[in-house]
């Protein structure tokens, strides 16, 4: 079984949108799997906790 998958990069403000778009809200970004707040330009991994919108 072949599963087609891509990969896109995505600036902070693409990505929420595009989060938005779909239903959901942000919970949190934190940088890697970390406690610590997602800083751009600081960190290289981002984590994002998203909800179904209204959870």
């Amino acid at each position: 079984m072949r599963l087609p998958i891509q990969f896109r990069l995505a600036t902070r403000d693409e990505f929420a949108l595009l989060a938005s778009l779909a239903g959901f809200d942000i919970v949190s970004i934190t940088a890697g799997f970390t406690a610590e707040p997602y800083r751009e330009g600081e960190c290289r991994t981002a984590v994002w906790t998203l909800a179904p919108r209204g959870a």
